[in-house]
């Protein structure tokens, strides 16, 4: 036998084969979450503290896709500094009488909102200073004298 020869050029590609034979399907995957709208729950649903406190509330939802929180203080100008909210619960601190009113909690995704409210009383400490002031004078007062005590 002789030397190999020297390759030929390449010849042209062929007609596309037909499709083959389906395969095995695979098995069924589980069924997906249900999509639902928010649902809000609060607590505590009223709060009485005294000025110069902290004043916190919590805020859950649930709903799928998770809808989103947010705290606004109702029939106010002011906003509620992000600061003062992490995961749901608002805290306020150092609170003064201008801090009482109502709050509301709203939950948000695309199959709509839901909100609830929370009452936060804040008592002052002008109070505090009328007390001691009427306890004062009544000390120097004739009721004082003749027996009664505080």
């Amino acid at each position: 036998m002789g030397p190999v020869g020297l390759q030929g050029e390449t010849g042209n590609k062929g007609e596309k084969g037909d499709v083959g034979p389906k395969g095995m399907p695979g098995t069924k995957g589980e069924p997906g979450e249900s999509i639902s709208s928010p649902v809000v729950v609060v607590s505590p649903v009223t709060l009485t503290v005294n000025e110069g406190e902290t004043a916190s509330f919590q805020c859950s939802a649930s709903g799928n896709p998770e809808p989103a929180l947010t705290w606004s203080k109702l029939n106010s100008k002011s906003q509620i500094t992000q600061s003062a909210v992490l995961g749901g619960k608002i805290e306020l601190k150092k609170v003064t009488g201008s801090d009482s009113g109502v709050y509301q909690c709203s939950a948000t995704n695309i199959l709509g909102n839901a909100q609830e409210v929370v009452r936060l009383a804040v008592n002052g400490e002008f109070l505090k200073y009328y007390i001691v002031k009427i306890i004062q004078y009544l000390r120097q007062s004739s009721y004082y004298r003749t027996g009664l005590q505080f």
